[in-house]
């Protein structure tokens, strides 16, 4: 008797040791509508299953606890007034906590120093004293301030998520001022800038902090374009109505047929039964059908690529319809609301991996993406002596044939050598055709010339068949009858 129940108390003992901790990023401060990060930090053991719930977003995912080796996650969630955090191990009674976040309309400015200083003083702006351990492990995270002034001794306290997620943050032209850098550590943080460094700022202390914060204030970083703006480039996918016209097309021509050749009323009742089982399974067991459009741009002389991109799958089934995440792009997030939707986070990658929502036929799942990559193209042009406008290959790799737009209108583009120059004749050119020139034009200056390309996405796992991308260049001008 005894020993039975300590066997059943077994259980219930490694369950009531479960703890969990749920520390938000940022003091737990954000904006409205924003990402955040919450640091969940587990201990107990056995198989835990995690679930993140808020009124916006629900995240699962699983992770191994053991006494010796408590567990820590950082996940990114959407920033909302409570977020509620449960953890279940075996067989065991949930053990929940909820984390509460200040949503902030003011602009939130995070200073973060290894030793008490006082931060750098930026009217209208809500100042947030960070030590280097309270900063985020996703550069997703990153959204829910507005600038960074970070302290470069603080530097080499960062664990490796954290250093990653910072440069990612830097890369995709996040407000930055490193303050006390030496020339390596500024010359590393120059290079992976994006947006041509002008979202970052250096300074020897933090007397010129505050004033380099109002300069990068002062520029606006332009975004990638909107997730409607993608879903236009590749136009509507008619391909499940399509399939679905057809499938009833032959269920007709099969029941004509049967009226034709037979006319006993229970045969054909049998037949008008079985097509129109057939017909069901048929459309609900064909996969979802997928579709994803990349657009990247880099201004003149810019070693990085800011890119959007919007993944949109429609579901052909009814029960839950999962869709896979692209691990190559990064900050994934719902391109609508759908509080149907469930996360599911991969702890062991750190990323979410799959989205599962109800199954409805036709319904329409779509996730948007940003980050940035590095680009070796780059272009100049100039006016010559004779008037006409010159076109050079300042990049070290040989540019592929493209699409070259000047002035309004789109011609054709050689392929040209690092170092030639191409001359741009005054006709030959023509209006844009289709809706990817118009939004190449749309983002490019009447007065300035660009450079559009198509891009590969083999290297994006999982990718569908009829996946589109591409990569628009903008040529930095130079003085008239010089060489670039």
């Amino acid at each position: 008797m005894l020993l039975g129940l300590l066997v059943a108390a077994a259980p219930a003992a490694r369950a009531a040791a479960l703890a969990v901790e749920a520390v938000p990023a940022w003091q737990g401060w954000s904006r409205p509508g924003r990402s955040t990060e919450l640091e969940i930090r587990l201990t107990g053991h056995g198989d835990a299953a995690v679930t993140v719930a808020s009124d916006v977003q629900r995240i699962v995912t699983a992770v191994t606890v053991s006494a010796d080796r408590p567990a820590r996650l950082r996940v990114p969630v959407a920033a909302a007034p409570t977020v509620t955090v449960s953890a279940v191990v075996d067989d065991g009674p949930p053990v929940a906590v909820t984390a509460a976040l200040s949503l902030s309309e003011s602009p939130l400015l995070a200073w973060v120093a290894s030793r008490e200083e006082p931060p750098p003083s930026v009217a209208g702006f809500r100042t947030l004293s960070l030590t280097p351990a309270a900063l985020p492990g996703n550069a997703a995270a990153y959204a829910s301030i507005d600038a960074l002034v970070i302290s470069a001794g603080t530097l080499s306290a960062l664990d490796e998520e954290q250093m990653v997620a910072l440069l990612g943050h830097v890369a995709t032209c996040g407000n930055t001022v490193l303050v006390g850098a030496d020339p390596d550590t500024a010359t590393l943080f120059a290079a992976g800038a994006g947006c041509g460094g002008r979202a970052l700022g250096v300074v020897p202390d933090t007397v010129g902090a505050g004033m380099a914060v109002a300069r990068l204030l002062q520029q606006s970083p332009r975004e990638p374009p909107r997730a409607s703006s993608l879903a236009a480039l590749s136009g509507a996918d008619f391909t499940s109505w399509r399939v679905v016209l057809a499938t009833l097309a032959g269920c007709a021509a099969l029941l004509l047929l049967g009226v034709v050749f037979t006319s006993s009323l229970p045969l054909l009742a049998i037949l008008a039964g079985t097509l129109a089982l057939a017909a069901a399974w048929f459309v609900q067991s064909r996969p979802t059908a997928a579709r994803l459009a990349v657009w990247a741009e880099a201004g003149p002389g810019e070693r990085l690529a800011r890119y959007g991109a919007l993944q949109r799958a429609t579901v052909q089934q009814r029960g839950t319809a999962v869709v896979d995440v692209h691990a190559e792009l990064a900050a994934p997030t719902a391109c609508r609301e759908r509080r149907d939707a469930t996360w599911h986070w991969d702890a062991a990658q750190r990323r979410f991996a799959r989205i599962t929502v109800p199954g409805r036929l036709f319904d329409s799942v779509s996730l948007c993406y940003s980050g940035s990559f590095p680009v070796a193209r780059s272009a100049a042009w100039r006016m010559a002596d004779d008037g006409r406008a010159v076109l050079r290959n300042t990049g070290p790799s040989e540019w592929p044939a493209g699409q070259l737009l000047w002035r309004g209108t789109v011609r054709a583009l050689p392929g040209v050598a690092p170092g030639a120059d191409v001359m741009l004749a005054t006709d030959a050119a023509d209006g844009a055709t289709n809706a990817v020139q118009r939004l190449a034009l749309s983002r490019t200056s009447p007065n300035d010339a660009a450079l559009l390309w198509p891009l590969d996405l083999g290297t994006v796992a999982g990718a569908p068949a009829h996946s589109q991308a591409w990569l628009l260049v903008a040529a930095g001008a130079t003085a008239a009858g010089n060489s670039p």
